[in-house]
């Protein structure tokens, strides 16, 4: 069993980036991912979800406007659908009026025999054991030390996604890093992990956020903790983020240009040749080490 978690702020990419973890689980490796969001409604998640497995496909879908029904290629999606080979690889719980808890999520697994479970959005769960004049860093710490021994106990992964507060900190609780086996930072903005602690290079610790000069075609990744190998990606990586067409992960240059394919064997067009050099993640330097990378090392554990 493994907890994991992708953090950062809001709009950065963390679902996105944990919905491709779980689209090269269930379809890729062909074992079952439960994605469980307290947060995102049941259609909303799976337009997002069709949007990202259309890459595999070769098809190009904008997930916003899967979800509004607009602007779409009709024929191309239902050619899509009809290519899917097993749907029931990936199923989507959504939060009903009560909030999940441990042993609710407990109940899917027993149900459904999952080999990864994705939680988007722990801080909306609820501690069913604690106190009610308990803390809420408190509450949360109850959380995570029982999902950590439902990992283990039921020999699964379970990968959380959970919110940043304004100070490049996890919000409320260090049980998760005490307890998380892999940890995953994701932001808009170039950053460095250093005395425990996000640092961002415009200086937005000290200030109010601000979306000015903003690539919003990039987001950046650091590995903030791996238990298994000890190694971890201080300074960020560049990968490229479009939302719009279900894509995320491959890692980029200064210039944009993509230097591996990561998450999505196609790009929109089809045509590898001209945009995407031949160089392995392997070849990958920063800060004069191979990443190789601890973001690849993390997925070839969870899809070995």
């Amino acid at each position: 069993g493994d907890l994991g978690f992708i953090w950062g702020r809001p709009g950065a990419g963390k679902s996105f980036f944990a919905m491709d973890l779980g689209i090269r689980i269930s379809y890729l490796k062909e074992r079952k991912t439960i994605f469980v969001s307290p947060e995102m409604n049941k259609f909303t998640s799976e337009m997002r979800f069709d949007s990202l497995l259309g890459r595999y496909y070769g098809y190009s879908f904008n997930s916003s406007a899967l979800i509004m029904g607009k602007d779409i290629d009709e024929e191309k999606y239902k050619e899509f659908l009809t290519k899917i080979k097993n749907r029931n690889l990936w199923i989507t719980y959504e939060s009903s009026r009560t909030p999940f808890t441990v042993s609710s999520i407990e109940g899917i697994i027993d149900n459904e025999h999952p080999y990864l479970v994705i939680i988007d959005g722990i801080l909306l769960m609820r501690d069913e054991y604690g106190q009610r004049n308990l803390e809420d860093w408190q509450k949360l710490g109850n959380i995570v030390t029982d999902l950590k021994n439902l990992a283990s106990t039921k020999n699964v992964i379970i990968l959380c996604v959970a919110q940043e507060n304004r100070t490049g900190e996890i919000a409320r609780s260090d049980a998760i890093f005490q307890f998380a086996d892999k940890m995953i930072h994701i932001d808009l903005e170039p950053h460095k992990y250093k005395n425990n602690k996000i640092v961002f290079a415009n200086g937005r610790n000290n200030k109010e956020d601000s979306d000015e000069d903003i690539n919003t075609d990039t987001t950046y990744i650091t590995v903030t903790k791996n238990r298994n190998t000890g190694k971890i990606i201080r300074n960020s990586i560049p990968v490229i983020f479009r939302p719009d067409i279900g894509m995320i992960g491959d890692p980029i240059d200064e210039n944009g240009k993509i230097l591996a394919v990561y998450s999505t064997p196609t790009l929109s067009n089809g045509n590898q040749d001209n945009q995407i050099t031949n160089t392995p993640l392997s070849k990958i330097v920063e800060d004069g080490e191979t990443i190789n990378s601890e973001i690849d090392k993390y997925l070839q554990e969870l899809t070995k």
